[in-house]
């Protein structure tokens, strides 16, 4: 399932990259993603062992019936309490001394495990799982904060997703060994003649003493990353670090926006913590806790990692244009379709793998676009803090889902009712979060349905600016125009409609999803403040100035409605021209519109104009209006 969510960029000075600097990062890439397979790895074996141990003892109602909660709470607990003291160390020394001392804690850690496995005592090499964990946390502000200062700031987004990429690599990749090479040598063990009380601890300890070599070569790595200066290097340690920061989840809380997305973050990494200790739980019930048990949970638990990953690759393509907030909704409708699919599966089968993977994929297809909003949203000068917040939140969510689970264990919940009430919290979330964003849902259902429909031509759409209120004017052909522009647009656009669309029933109720404002001769002035409101509110208006459709395809008079806006919120000013829907079904052309046999066009052509000033006048947009219809028929016929 999903990695750490405690990963946060600091600031630091940017020197120019260099081969030293490319070569720092590559290696700053092997040795991030050696460290978290490390970890995987070991986790994956310890597991099993727990397991085994537990068979064994006598009092199996004890902490080794739950080995798998403790060893997620391990995992947690570090980044819950230790998070501040990582950030104090990544800005009070160099972050490559960081880095070498936090890879030879790396190496001592394992030694101690290995010693602890080899000698047959389970709890101090539970402890060491946790100083594993420690250190993961100790590493992880230093390791993400040095990425701008070896590559520097115009590749940083390459370089986060390598980094990204190869995490999400490392965590499958060591998921998948550890169980698959404890079960391996346990098998080896006992064909060898070794005990039931032996085989286990013989299987674990060489794969352990394997990686404690390992590490050697990521602290060999480490110690040739290239020397980057100290952030502050005056700031004194106090011990305010350790309980200060969970003050800061009421600030946290003082934004409604901002709270709405922590919250659905904490859901998705709860979740995340409750599959993973569920599916556990399934390789537990098919194996007895025997041979096979490692890696039965680790096939599942990388199909579901996998998954998230998929999902995130999949909602990054759905948003290569803007953060595509309907893919919230239904991303979590559809998990909770996934999780109800995963409950009725027979545990253990293709098809439970199957929904395993498209959980994962669904889980991730709405979490990724809800952070992304919160980055935006989240204050600049602001943003460090509540990322700090959100960690908080995120593994105090992920604790509960353990104790919940623990408590559904204790219950004798079956795994499958345990799966759909995932489904069920999925479902409610996706009722809420579709009240909350209607508009960008069905944006999300009805554009796809255009694009395939129409072929359509976009030109001049860096002329559009990114951000802040924008009034978007347009000639008037279809009743469809709304969606081609829609469509055709880097940002969700709002229009001003006329009042009588509000009269069709159906109409009304799917108009105001898409936050359209009704205008009329009798209400022209409530409308246009309404726009005016919006524009203050940094949305995109849209105004036809013709104020009607066109009655035979030509670019009529333009009404001076749009001047009264901007003399009340002076914003930029993008003329659009739109032709090929004269002569459709949705237009005036021969007997009317939706008349005769529908006339579907195969192309049409949208184009933006460069920003006019705010003190444009209607005229003036009309002009504008016109030379890009003529460059786009000149195109047409050309």
């Amino acid at each position: 399932m999903p990695a750490s969510p405690n990963d946060h960029t600091t600031s630091a000075p940017v020197p120019l990259p260099d081969k030293r600097s490319r070569w720092s990062f590559r290696a700053l890439l092997a040795l991030q993603a050696q460290n978290a397979f490390n970890d995987n790895t070991v986790r994956f074996i310890l597991l099993p062992l727990g397991t085994a141990v537990a068979a064994q003892m006598a009092d199996v109602a004890g902490p080794h019936r739950h080995y798998q909660h403790v060893l997620l709470a391990l995992m947690i607990l570090p980044y819950l309490f230790f998070s501040p003291l990582a950030g104090w160390l990544a800005d009070r020394f160099p972050k490559n001394r960081v880095i070498v001392g936090t890879l030879l804690l790396q190496t001592l850690v394992f030694i101690l495990i290995a010693l602890c496995v080899q000698t047959r005592s389970l709890w101090p090499a539970t402890a060491g799982f946790f100083l594993l964990a420690v250190q993961s946390t100790l590493l992880s502000p230093t390791k993400t904060g040095i990425i701008k200062e070896l590559v520097g700031p115009a590749r940083l987004s390459f370089a986060n997703g390598w980094i990204q990429m190869s995490l999400i690599l490392a965590i499958l990749g060591g998921t998948f060994l550890g169980g698959w090479w404890y079960d391996s040598r346990l098998r080896n063990a006992l064909d060898a003649g070794a005990d039931d009380a032996s085989a286990p601890w013989l299987a674990a300890t060489g794969p352990i003493w394997i990686l404690a070599g390992a590490t050697l070569i990521a602290l060999a790595l480490a110690l040739g990353v290239r020397h980057t200066p100290a952030q502050r290097p005056d700031t004194p340690l106090q011990a305010r670090l350790l309980w200060a920061h969970f003050g800061e989840l009421a600030h946290l809380f003082q934004r409604t926006a901002i709270r709405r997305c922590a919250i659905g973050a904490t859901f998705f990494w709860a979740a995340g913590a409750m599959v993973q200790l569920i599916i556990v739980q399934v390789a537990l019930d098919l194996t007895g806790g025997g041979a096979g048990m490692g890696s039965s949970a680790s096939v599942m638990v990388a199909c579901a990692s996998g998954g998230i990953a998929l999902g995130s690759m999949l909602a990054a393509l759905l948003s290569r244009r803007r953060t595509e907030l309907g893919l919230i909704p239904l991303g979590s409708l559809l998990m909770a379709a996934s999780a109800l699919f995963v409950a009725f599966a027979p545990p253990g089968t293709p098809t439970f793998m199957i929904g395993l993977t498209l959980l994962g994929a669904t889980s991730a297809l709405w979490y990724i676009p809800l952070f992304a909003l919160f980055q935006e949203i989240a204050p600049e000068h602001e943003r460090g803090r509540l990322l700090a917040s959100v960690n908080i939140l995120n593994n105090i969510g992920m604790i509960t889902a353990t104790l919940c689970q623990l408590a559904m264990i204790q219950s004798g919940v079956p795994v499958s009712w345990q799966f759909a009430l995932i489904g069920l919290a999925a479902g409610i979330v996706a009722i809420y979060v579709t009240r909350l964003l209607p508009g960008d849902f069905f944006r999300l259902l009805i554009l796809p349905v255009i694009r395939l429909v129409y072929r359509i031509r976009v030109t001049g759409k860096e002329h559009f600016p990114e951000k802040g209120g924008v009034l978007l004017v347009s000639n008037h052909v279809s009743f469809i125009d709304a969606f081609i522009l829609s469509t055709a647009c880097p940002r969700p656009i709002r229009f001003l409609m006329h009042e009588r669309f509000y009269r069709i029933p159906f109409f009304t109720w799917f108009l105001d999803i898409f936050g359209a404002i009704p205008i009329s001769p009798s209400k022209a002035k409530d409308a246009l403040r309404k726009a005016a409101a919006a524009l203050e509110a940094n949305e995109v208006i849209c105004l036809f100035p013709e104020g009607a459709l066109s009655p035979d395809g030509k670019l009529g008079e333009f009404q001076r409605g749009m001047e009264i806006i901007l003399r009340s919120q002076p914003r930029p000013v993008v003329p659009a021209a739109l032709i090929g829907l004269w002569g459709s079904w949705f237009s005036y052309s021969g007997k009317g519109a939706f008349t005769g046999l529908p006339r579907i066009p195969k192309s049409v052509s949208v184009a933006f104009g460069p920003a006019l000033d705010p003190t444009t006048t209607a005229a003036e947009a009309r002009q504008q209006i016109a030379s890009l219809l003529g460059d786009l028929e000149k195109k047409q016929n050309a």
